[in-house]
């Protein structure tokens, strides 16, 4: 594998820099001034009708508006609302191709750069055009085509495994919106016959059409062929079944495939399908010779292909086309270090707030519901009936869940974020400048990286030597969570250097050790998105929902061999077939949260889950400000100044004079400046507010109801694009975006990242047997071996009601086999109490007493209701099915040395604060669990990066001497109650040490992996529900056998 990484790697910046990066630029160089365009201007529009480069590119993007202009300039257009609505839509379009490096059809196009020691560029006229069909044209022809039962019989088909089976029906969840302004539809069910039955059984993966009508037949022999294959077809139609035709978007030139497929068949089909196929070979021929021809020179070719593709299927834009700019271009190595810089200050900056709230709460209920630990189908995670129904906000379907609450940031940073917006805007300063006074705190705090990012920049220079000289500005203008995510769909026009960055994406680390990447694939829900995300696979393995794939290929994952699998911080995806995490991929920039079916987008969000947000600067609170500043590190321009337009200049009311002065004196008010950009959503062009013609473009937009807002020019617009021109300097150059992919360094990992956060998940699944229990496992409702009762009381009370009303009730219960309890809140406080016992005994004897506590608890105003619920055994986080019982026995000893802690606590000397007992009582857990030697090292895994300052200051000052596990306790049983502690510890021991050999006779050896979840839980049932106490309590426990061991000689 070549790597794309530079070799230098004694830089302390957090990422490094591939040296492939793309290159986009607008294919027009840029006028700094603005283009003329006046209302009822016909003149305007005949000019730009012979303009042969802006009318092809309009004959690719905008057909309507090139037949428009024909209007124009034959007279059958006069009506001045039309011809000016014409013009506005003319202007957007040449100012979009001269100051827009977005790629889209011939207005900008895309290269590669590369670093070096001296800027070079050579700017050429030979561009390449690659032209293939758009994807919602493709699908039109594949429905139609699939609606001929002859052509069905030539393919494969499968069952789409998004369906599900429902009651008496197959539920079809997931249906791609055909085309623009179709309807919606949610879902497509059909009713389970018993021949869908067979169907469905036997399409599990990849068979012949007509092999299956056969076996059918052979099934149901009093049925007929004919209404056999219309079964099948009728299935095809509702997307139950796919066919061959519908691969997965790693296939670069789906029309190539589909004549191969069907190939030297013609005579077999309807004569409506021959006279398709016949054309569609055309239309690849065709294709071919347009994407020859020089740009601006179409001929008669790219009419007569478009003409043909719209006979086949109505289509406004039937052809898609990329191009590869004809450049050769060498960045300076000090463009490298600058791009790494900006990167780790956008990632420190980010840090401070948090990831999505709908996936947070998503970890928080699927805790809740499914504990740590277990693999649940990811298929029933999702739904709504038997699982969890998707996160908050996802749309395909619809996800029934809220967000319970709003999400709060990190407020230290959003208040310094506030101030410094504050203090630019009362200086007059139109620039923050960040340095490392700011970033360096910030910094400390940030933790581990992300794996990579892309992140796209214009690059601002006036000239190659002022380039050279470093003279230059880099403008951040977005980023991406993957590297090479803005290059991918482009790798097949970029040569070697498309297979170099594939390279660089299949080995891009990961945030877990040992998990491996898969491709994911999914239909969009608007086909067209598919144009952006037809990219080479650029992994071992793919995960393949809803579109035809053989999953019981090795490298192929489906939906039913994917589960989710939850760790107290975090949420992963594993194989059910190998037990390894899964990191699913989509390398592409497509908005994955408005395209992809429920399962596929939590696929791809799930790769953050427990991480800050992703990288990219936030203004946070500071957002709804009226005026931003720029802010900059060093020679970046993280974010650009800009304003938000008030409300007078969207009155639509104001007529053209008052909203022309209101323009003004918003302008003055807030120092806009003449030359700004236009941005609505991801889309932008550049605007002279002085000119008329500009100023009703902005209206426009304005009037439309979407968020708008203008942004000063790359850098205030100081100096230009020069760089990137023919001559290497000149005033105008093209304006550019670079895409810069960037890949955590090891060093960085090693140094950032929490003991535990995101190692091995724990215990690992083990693979296709763990599948098997999940759909079987046991629970216990009400009326069996297990009483579950949740008393819901305010966490204050709860210390109070263990130590004395629990007390009491455990007094007055007839002998149980095992009892436990854990603090919790969904969202209300409660204590979950779990009595273990003879059904009969539990119900006639344990509830009424249960019952009785709770009412007398309720009436002395300490607890509120009481409810029963069906427990469900945690048991993958504790060794497995067969090691339950023994995890339950020290639940209740656990349970049994806290309520016993707590009504020894006032007895204690201060010294032995809770924190001091909580640590206190982990050391002696890890210690006896795990032996001394092996116990520090155990511990701070668990310990993280938290609370490790507090730890050490307890440890060298009241705490000093008390935790010593391995010196028997000594000073420990000196205390006031001292002796009464290491009683209860002691007896609770007898339990931990069957468990532990409980463990070990069914693993072979002590699987270190159930001490996270033993200290997790007995800080609970001690202390409660609170995070950085936690932290805190097992630093110091890890702190203090570590130092123990330091002085006998064993550092760990």
């Amino acid at each position: 594998m070549v790597s794309t990484l530079p070799k230098d790697t004694s830089l302390t910046t957090a990422f490094a820099c591939s040296d492939v990066v793309l290159l986009r630029a607008a294919v027009r160089e840029a006028h700094p001034g603005s283009q003329p365009a006046t209302d009822e201007d016909a003149d305007y529009l005949r000019a730009a009708a012979k303009d042969p480069l802006l009318r092809e590119a309009l004959s690719i993007s905008s057909p309507s508006l090139i037949r428009t202009l024909d209007d124009v300039c034959a007279g059958r257009i006069a009506s001045p609302k039309r011809i000016r609505r014409a013009v506005r839509a003319v202007s957007r379009y040449r100012l979009r191709m001269s100051s827009r490096a977005t790629p889209f059809g011939l207005m900008a196009g895309v290269s590669t750069a590369h670093f070096g020691p001296h800027p070079r560029v050579r700017w050429g006229e030979a561009h390449v055009k690659c032209a293939r069909v758009d994807l919602e044209w493709f699908g039109g022809v594949l429905s139609a085509l699939e609606s001929d039962e002859a052509v069905l019989r030539k393919l494969r088909v499968v069952v789409n495994n998004l369906c599900f089976v429902r009651g008496d029906r197959v539920i079809n969840p997931y249906v791609p919106q055909a085309g623009k302004g179709e309807t919606l539809t949610r879902e497509v069910s059909v009713r389970l016959t018993s021949a869908v039955r067979e169907i469905w059984d036997r399409a599990r993966f990849p068979l012949g059409c007509t092999d299956l009508v056969d076996a059918l037949a052979d099934a149901f022999p009093a049925a007929g062929g004919d209404l056999i294959m219309a079964s099948v077809a009728r299935l095809v139609r509702a997307g139950v079944l796919v066919t061959e035709l519908r691969a997965p978007l790693d296939d670069t030139d789906p029309l190539e495939t589909l004549l191969s497929r069907l190939d030297g068949s013609d005579g077999a089909f309807t004569a409506r399908t021959g006279e398709v196929l016949a054309e569609l070979r055309e239309v690849r021929r065709e294709l071919a010779a347009y994407a020859r021809t020089p740009l601006g020179e179409p001929g008669p070719v790219l009419d007569r292909v478009t003409d043909r593709m719209r006979r086949v299927q109505p289509a406004d834009t039937p052809v898609q086309v990329d191009l590869r700019l004809d450049v050769d271009v060498q960045l300076p190595d000090i463009v490298r270090g600058e791009v790494e810089q900006a990167a780790e200050a956008l990632w420190v900056l980010s840090s401070g707030h948090p990831g999505p709230g709908f996936l947070t709460e998503f970890h928080e209920d699927f805790i809740e519901r499914y504990g740590v630990g277990r693999a649940v189908p990811l298929r029933d995670a999702v739904d709504p009936d038997i699982g969890l129904a998707a996160p908050a906000g996802y749309r395909f379907p619809r996800s029934p869940r809220t967000l319970r609450g709003k999400q709060v940031a990190d407020s230290e940073h959003d208040d310094l974020l506030l101030s410094l917006a504050q203090g630019a805007s009362i200086a007059g300063e139109r620039e923050i400048v960040l340095d490392d006074s700011v970033l360096g705190e910030i910094r400390a705090e940030a933790g581990t990286p992300p794996p990579s990012m892309d992140m796209l920049a214009h690059l601002i220079s006036d000239s190659t030597s002022a380039l050279a000289a470093g003279d230059f500005r880099l403008v951040v203008v977005g980023t991406q969570t993957l590297a090479g995510a803005f290059a991918g769909r482009f790798a097949p026009l970029l040569g070697r250097d498309g297979d170099r960055i594939g390279e660089m994406v299949r080995g891009l680390p990961t945030s877990a050790p040992q998990a491996t990447r898969a491709r994911l694939f999914f239909p969009p829900h608007r086909p067209r998105a598919g144009n952006v995300a037809r990219v080479p696979v650029w992994a071992d393995q793919r995960i393949v929902l809803g579109s035809f794939a053989d999953t019981g290929r090795p490298d192929t994952l489906g939906l039913r061999d994917l589960a989710v699998v939850a760790t107290p911080r975090r949420l992963a995806v594993v194989s059910l077939r190998t037990g390894r995490e899964v990191v699913p991929t989509v390398p592409s920039t497509m908005a994955v949260d408005r395209q992809a079916p429920n399962a596929g987008r939590l696929l791809h969000e799930i790769v953050r889950s427990g991480e800050p947000a992703w990288p990219g600067w936030r203004w946070g609170a500071a957002e709804s400000l009226p005026y931003l500043p720029r802010v900059r590190v060093g020679r970046t321009v993280l974010s650009s100044a800009r304003w938000k337009p008030d409300a007078a200049l969207r009155d639509p009311a104001a007529g053209p004079g008052e909203w022309r002065r209101s323009l003004k004196e918003w302008r003055v008010r807030w120092g806009v400046p003449d030359r700004v950009q236009l941005v609505e959503n991801d889309q932008r062009i550049s605007l002279d507010l002085t000119s008329t013609g500009h100023q009703d473009l902005l209206r426009n937009g304005l009037s439309r109801g979407r968020p708008v807002q203008l942004v000063e020019l790359p850098a205030g617009g100081k100096c230009g694009t020069g760089w990137l021109s023919a001559s290497g300097g000149t005033a105008r150059g093209r304006t550019n975006e670079l895409a810069f992919s960037l890949v955590r360094r090891e060093d960085t990992a090693a140094r950032g990242a929490p003991h535990g956060e995101n190692g091995p998940l724990s215990p690992p699944v083990t693979g296709a047997a763990r599948a098997v229990h999940l759909s079987g496992r046991a629970v216990f409702p009400p009326g069996s071996s297990w009483l579950y009762a949740k008393l819901y009381c305010s966490s204050e009370r709860q210390d109070e009601i263990i130590a004395r009303a629990l007390a009491d009730l455990l007094a007055k219960l007839p002998d149980l086999q095992r009892w436990f309890y854990i603090r919790y809140q969904d969202p209300d406080a409660h204590l979950r109490l779990r009595f273990h016992g003879d059904p009969a005994e539990l119900a006639g004897g344990v509830l009424p007493l249960l019952g009785d506590w709770a009412s007398g608890l309720s009436a002395s105003g300490m607890a509120g209701r009481l409810v029963l619920d069906t427990y469900d055994p945690e048991w993958e986080r504790y060794g497995g099915p067969e090691a339950m019982s023994c995890a339950e026995e020290f639940f209740r000893a656990d349970s049994a040395a806290c309520v016993g802690q707590l009504r020894l606590e006032p007895s204690l000397p201060p010294v032995m604060s809770r924190r001091v007992l909580a640590a206190a009582n982990c050391a002696d857990l890890a210690v006896r669990l795990l032996g001394d030697r092996e116990a520090a090292g155990a511990l701070f895994d668990c310990a993280g990066t938290s609370g490790g300052h507090e730890a050490r200051a307890l440890l060298h000052g009241e705490a000093k001497g008390l935790i010593d596990p391995a010196g028997g306790w000594e000073r420990l049983r000196a205390l006031p109650s001292g002796p009464e502690l290491a009683a209860v510890w002691d007896e609770r021991a007898e339990a931990l040490n069957a468990y532990a050999q409980r463990l070990r006779d069914l693993n072979g050896a002590l699987p270190r992996s159930v001490l996270p979840s033993l200290l997790h839980m007995h800080h609970n049932r001690l202390c409660g529900i609170d995070r950085a106490n936690e932290a805190a309590v097992t630093a110091l426990a890890a702190a203090a056998v570590d130092a123990r061991q330091r002085r006998a000689g064993r550092p760990r």
